[in-house]
């Protein structure tokens, strides 16, 4: 068995993606990444399933930027249950709304609060009935297969004793993991709560950025005879921001390589105490 990771740092080459690889460094939402790929998935197939693709690209892309735009994306998951659940118990699935699962995972994930929060006021912002509750979907039991349907709950019942040992073995490693990342964490605190100013200091910046871009979107048609020069310096302005942004990303960067470095150590000997 590996070693558990203890710290691990995601990190995107903002050479090659731009900036919007330096923000998803800072607002990233990987909790969400296999609760929205139906939904994501869905919506590419809508704009890419045309008879004559290339033909209707640019209407697609009139639509999406016209101003009545309403843009009709996925705002709950469906979570189908195994053939073996729905058989034994008549229950198909559970459909949730994302807005509620967000508002979970901001409770008890404080890392990833602020990108999740602006993603649910933002996107799953509470417009649609979709955006509020979760149902269940029956299926009936009865048919012509109450035989094979009472073998399936007795064959499930006889993994109990196995399962229940899995669970305990997972639950005691994961505790042991847990001590092992609090204690690693108390050593290196100083070096965490900088990381934490400095990342909440580059979102503030982010948050600027952004800013001066949709001041400069919504603006610029008003500025006149001398729209060209002050679109030039509103860019100028917006080029420093996004330099600063990308200074403050790296010095982010070389502190998470330190204990990056000391944790890799510390999960080595770890893994060596108990493997070797």
């Amino acid at each position: 068995m590996a070693p558990p990771v203890m710290a691990y740092v995601r990190r995107k080459d903002d050479d090659a993606g731009g900036l919007s690889d330096l923000r998803s460094c800072v607002r990233d939402s990987d909790p969400l990444d296999g609760a929205l790929e139906k939904s994501v998935e869905a919506e590419l197939e809508s704009l890419l399933s045309t008879d004559d693709e290339a033909g209707h690209e640019a209407e697609n892309q009139d639509e999406y930027y016209d101003d009545d735009y309403d843009p009709d994306y996925e705002r709950s998951i469906w979570i189908e249950f195994p053939p073996i659940v729905r058989n034994i118990t008549g229950c198909a699935g559970i459909d949730m709304s994302i807005r509620d699962i967000l508002k979970y995972l901001i409770s008890t994930n404080s890392d990833d609060k602020h990108g999740l929060t602006e993603i649910m006021d933002d996107f799953y912002d509470g417009s649609s009935n979709d955006d509020y509750g979760w149902d269940t979907e029956s299926q009936s039991v009865f048919g012509d297969f109450f035989e094979e349907n009472a073998m399936a709950r007795v064959a499930h019942a006889s993994t109990k004793s196995l399962r229940d040992a899995n669970r305990e073995a997972i639950e005691a490693e994961r505790a042991e993991r847990s001590s092992t990342i609090s204690d690693f964490r108390a050593k290196y605190a100083a070096s965490y709560a900088e990381i934490k100013l400095k990342n909440a200091n580059r979102v503030s910046m982010c948050d600027e950025f952004d800013l001066g871009w949709e001041e400069l979107v919504v603006e610029r048609g008003t500025w006149g005879v001398d729209a060209d020069v002050k679109e030039a310096n509103a860019r100028q302005n917006l080029s420093a921001i996004y330099e600063k942004l990308r200074e403050a990303t790296h010095e982010i960067w070389a502190l998470e390589r330190e204990i990056n470095s000391a944790a890799a150590e510390r999960h080595k000997e770890v893994w060596e105490a108990k493997h070797i």
